[in-house]
């Protein structure tokens, strides 16, 4: 059952949101720049009441305008374009999860190699059911990483005979929790192979080395047994240090203390251990890069937008007036 106008107000009144009258007609306040104040409040009482509607929660905390007044009409669509927009913010405490649309790159890196980067988009839900901000654990769904037989060429002559890598991988879901240490840790599989292809090109190569990838990310062991024999040991990924013998790379977070939000990133690496039977290269260091950088969802910029948008078509009506 929809609740009255006077419910409402009520509400409005005990929340401290009252309204201006004059002549025994609701107003919009003279000062214009009551408007961002009274958002602030608006903002309060959506997410303390976000079961009214905003057309009626906006009646409450701005008044209703008598019909035929022009500028009041105006006013009114701003305040509706501003309570839309608010309600977003108003109602994001309130949620189960916070999903936070990301782009990024899933990279995987042989020492001495160029990186095959695989770029992606998705949404995360970040810190189970708590609030966006100081991130404390991240959720990447299946697959915004993936490829197929995509081919990074390799033309430095001093790693022949590799001429070329071919990946077709895509990424499992990944899990991720902030420890006492503040480092972030977790598992996320890359499921696929990375062919390395030897004595030509990867269209034309007479020889290839196959490399499963299926243990990066979350640990184990993979063997390969042929011409050449090969080990494939993985680890979890960590936004601390990664390192294959002597070589290192780091992941980590930024900014520090609110990560979990739009514009925040979080980088996160995994040693990738690889030992074959070629005694000069029988240890043979590779890394798995994650990088994510948070970016507001669509709905919200349009939301907000439209409330910029008012405001400044009814500053141009006033100019005019």
């Amino acid at each position: 059952m929809r609740p009255s106008l006077r419910s409402i107000e009520r509400t409005a009144s005990a929340l401290g949101l009252t309204r201006c009258h004059s002549r025994g007609r609701a107003n919009f306040p003279h000062d214009r720049r009551e408007i961002l104040p009274r958002g602030a409040q608006l903002a309060h009482l959506v997410s303390e009441r976000g079961h009214h509607s905003v057309t009626s929660i906006a009646a409450a905390t701005f008044g209703r305008w008598p019909p035929g007044n022009q500028e009041n009409s105006q006013i009114r669509k701003l305040s509706n374009a501003v309570a839309a927009s608010l309600l977003v913010f108003g109602l994001a405490g309130r949620a189960h999860a916070v999903v936070l649309g990301f782009t990024g790159t899933l990279a995987i890196q042989i020492v001495g190699l160029d990186p095959v980067e695989i770029s992606g988009a998705g949404n995360a839900i970040v810190n189970g059911d708590g609030e966006a901000g100081h991130l404390k654990s991240l959720n990447i769904p299946a697959s915004p990483f993936a490829v197929t037989g995509f081919i990074v060429p390799v033309t430095d002559p001093s790693v022949l005979p590799i001429n070329g890598v071919q990946v077709t991988a895509h990424n499992g879901e990944g899990n991720f929790d902030r420890n006492p240490a503040d480092v972030f840790s977790g598992t996320m599989a890359v499921k696929g192979a990375a062919k390395v292809c030897l004595f030509g090109t990867c269209a034309d190569s007479v020889a290839n080395l196959v490399v499963p990838l299926s243990v990066v990310g979350v640990g184990g062991f993979a063997i390969v047994k042929g011409a050449v024999n090969l080990t494939v040991i993985g680890a979890p990924w960590t936004t601390g240090t990664a390192r294959v013998g002597n070589q290192t790379t780091m992941g980590g977070v930024r900014p520090l203390s609110n990560t979990g939000a739009p514009s925040g990133e979080i980088h996160l690496v995994t040693p990738i251990f690889i030992s074959t039977n070629i005694g000069s290269s029988s240890v043979v260091p590779a890394f798995g890069l994650l990088s994510l950088h948070f970016v507001p969802e669509p709905g919200t910029l349009i939301l907000l937008g439209s409330g910029i948008a008012g405001f400044a078509g009814f500053g141009r009506n006033r100019a005019r007036g």
